[in-house]
């Protein structure tokens, strides 16, 4: 009976309920925190470097635009020069690379996803290789969805 007296008296004087308030909305500033600086860090991982989005990579005569993944698929479909099709590669890779969102459902649906997982077998050209899993790493690290 004391011990029941001491609780109703102490929240009398605390407001617990207020009390509760609080640490449930620091505990969820802590968190948002925490995903902010994970975030930030696999960014940093990710290499992001900030780059204009209509930027054009220059390889002698050719041009490779890195503005839509339907473009770049095309480009990988058309060309049989080794060197064209690594720049598309590497262009995709960097597209998922600099943005804070990156277009991850657009390089799906525009069907990257089964030529960059073909280049993997590519042993003839270890870049290729590493520029088709750099960019399937990125496509991974995005949503369970993806």
């Amino acid at each position: 009976m004391v011990a029941e007296d001491t609780t109703s008296r102490s929240q009398l004087f605390k407001n617990s309920s207020r009390a509760d308030d609080n640490r449930r909305n620091r505990q969820d500033m802590v968190s948002k925190l925490r995903k902010d600086k994970r975030n930030e860090q696999m960014l940093k991982r990710r290499q992001v470097v900030e780059e204009d989005e209509n930027k054009v990579e220059e390889q002698g005569e050719n041009a490779v635009v890195t503005v839509d993944p339907a473009q770049i698929k095309s480009v990988i479909d058309t060309s049989t020069d080794v060197e064209v099709i690594f720049k598309a590669v590497q262009n995709c890779r960097k597209m998922l690379s600099r943005e804070h969102n990156p277009p991850i459902d657009g390089v799906i649906d525009a069907g990257l996803l089964p030529k960059l997982v073909q280049f993997l077998l590519c042993d003839n050209n270890p870049t290729l290789q590493f520029e088709a899993c750099w960019a399937l790493t990125n496509i991974a690290s995005g949503t369970n969805k993806h």
